[in-house]
């Protein structure tokens, strides 16, 4: 049955055949929507789709990563998800998660909770589990701002005197150059230019573990002062385990530990000399204070620490840093820090045979420049 004759655009009428090819897009788009309503959506446990998506996304992270993510899956996630299909959770559901962690947790804490469900959510809606985002709109804690330790110049030196060796030398490295806990115990013999008084940092250590620095910018390559230069040769030379590829070593071979240097040594150190205690990221900012007090350009200074950002578009993406361009910067940081130990022993090496003070004396009590697994 004909209810009209069809027309085209130029007001004649057409065919049968033209008519059916004009009607066709709009058959399509009904079938196919009818299409989607009929096919059944995807379902998924909570419990099966942490188990995939640690399989094959979260193995991929660094392992200090899936340490912190695991313990958010099984301390605060699955207990309270578990048994719940993934398309059915709503943002209320996280947000009672959140309040409920307030009393327990810090708010950093909470937010990198938050972070993981964000970041589950985002591979939930790629694998067709979900169209939700969860995580938009929560009520988060506010993230005080806290106030960082830091040492003072003076401080440094004094910690780096009253220590022995070879913690001097490793608390040197860390205040002349502000690497990270985990990236001075990844320090390797072939990553020191003597030579040239140049370190490359390539590489951390977590629990043991080598991995990746923190961010892309992290991989640097900095000048060292003619100070440290010296302490690393007469390190070097002492090392029980010469052998092993890293630079601070057990008598096993295997990388220090930052953490237990910093509960068997340094607390010690500091509770002798009267400071609060701290850890080696104490260091860290002592050496950005320390620069920014002698003037260091900021592209210097972000190059130096490692960072991604500086805040200034012009620094981050039209500046640029050269290798070698911080060696005066190196040569005034030793000069400071051998001006704050000068008063107590001679930290160049002496034209003589005789080492310096700190390290004769190490030399006659028969200390071993190495942690010998008990840092």
């Amino acid at each position: 049955m004909t209810l009209s004759r069809i027309r085209g655009n130029d007001g004649k009428t057409v065919t049968e055949h033209q008519a059916r090819r004009l009607l066709q897009p709009h058959l399509d788009r009904v079938n196919s929507a009818a299409n989607q309503q009929l096919q059944p959506p995807k379902t998924i446990l909570f419990s099966e789709f942490s188990k995939r998506w640690s399989a094959l996304i979260l193995s991929q992270k660094k392992p200090s990563t899936q340490l912190t993510i695991r313990g958010h899956l099984e301390n605060y996630l699955e207990p309270v998800l578990g048994n719940c299909e993934v398309r059915s959770v709503q943002t209320e559901d996280i947000q009672s998660i959140i309040s409920n962690l307030r009393s327990r947790l810090s708010p950093k804490t909470i937010r990198n909770v938050k972070a993981t469900v964000s970041m589950m959510w985002r591979i939930a809606k790629a694998w067709g589990y979900t169209e939700e985002d969860v995580t938009s709109g929560l009520d988060l804690p506010r993230l005080p701002r806290p106030k960082q330790p830091f040492l003072t110049a003076t401080q440094m030196g004094r910690i780096i005197r009253n220590a022995t060796e070879p913690q001097a030398t490793f608390y040197w490295l860390a205040a002349e150059t502000g690497l990270r806990a985990g990236e001075l115990a990844g320090l390797r013999r072939t990553d020191l230019d003597l030579a040239k008084q140049r370190l490359c940092v390539a590489q951390s250590v977590w629990r043991g573990t080598t991995q990746t620095p923190k961010t892309e910018s992290s991989l640097r390559t900095l000048s060292i002062s003619r100070q440290l230069a010296n302490r690393f040769r007469v390190h070097l030379a002492r090392r029980p385990t010469k052998e092993s590829p890293f630079v601070f070593s057990t008598r096993t071979g295997s990388p220090w530990d930052a953490n237990l240097l910093v509960k068997r040594k340094l607390w010690s150190t500091l509770e002798t000399l009267g400071f609060a205690r701290c850890g080696l990221h104490a260091f860290r900012h002592g050496n950005a204070t320390l620069m920014d007090t002698l003037g260091v350009p900021l592209k210097a200074k972000q190059y130096r620490l490692g960072h991604s950002r500086a805040g200034d578009i012009t620094t981050d993406v039209y500046t640029h840093f050269q290798i070698g361009g911080d060696e005066e910067v190196a040569r005034r940081l030793g000069a400071v820090l051998s001006k704050e130990c000068s008063k107590f022993f001679a930290l160049n090496l002496p034209k003589s045979k005789k080492a310096s003070c700190g390290v004769q004396e190490a030399l006659e009590t028969k200390q071993l420049i190495g942690c010998g697994g008990q840092i």
